[in-house]
């Protein structure tokens, strides 16, 4: 009967919790990629800067703090188009409310990985790209509230794309294909 008592009071204060729970309460306290029960509150941020009647699939979300500000953006990664699909990433600044993103269509695809817990963006060149590049490593990073990366040095570059190829037992520069 205790245990019937509890679960009934557990199960009412989540619902509870549930109903009065406000978006600007929310606060992340760890780098991750997010959780599958978290994506549809993150896509809220997103939502007021969406593009219609572009076809968009394979979200990722991810929380992190890039600006050690000690507050997480929330970040993600998809494809985006129609007909021609490139990769993109994305930034919400949950303090100062700002939305940026990196996109080069048609010339280069990016993607956040992390790799030892710490999170990079892959870029590639783009399937249809007319150039030739070996495949970067950066480090994404706030320059005020605007998404931007860093370079990182050649050794740890290999070492993560290494570990991104054996990841996803895919050649480099087809990954992001579709």
């Amino acid at each position: 009967m205790k245990k019937i008592i509890v679960i009934i009071f557990l199960t009412v204060a989540c619902i509870i919790s549930i109903i009065f729970a406000e978006g600007d309460d929310v606060i992340y306290t760890d780098n991750r990629a997010a959780s599958e029960e978290e994506i549809p509150a993150l896509a809220v941020a997103f939502s007021k800067y969406e593009e219609d009647g572009i076809f968009t699939d394979q979200y990722e979300y991810y929380i992190w703090d890039l600006n050690n500000d000690g507050n997480q953006e929330i970040l993600r990664d998809y494809s985006i188009g129609s007909g021609i699909i490139n990769f993109r990433v994305e930034c919400y600044d949950t303090v100062s409310e700002e939305f940026s993103y990196i996109d080069e269509r048609m010339m280069t695809d990016y993607k956040y990985y992390i790799y030892k817990e710490e999170l990079y963006i892959i870029a590639t060149q783009s399937i249809i790209s007319s150039f030739s590049d070996e495949p970067h490593v950066y480090r994404p990073i706030l320059i005020g509230n605007i998404l931007s990366c860093e370079k990182i040095n050649s050794i740890l570059e290999r070492k993560i794309i290494k570990s991104y190829k054996d990841e996803f037992d895919l050649p480099l520069g087809i990954e992001f294909a579709g």
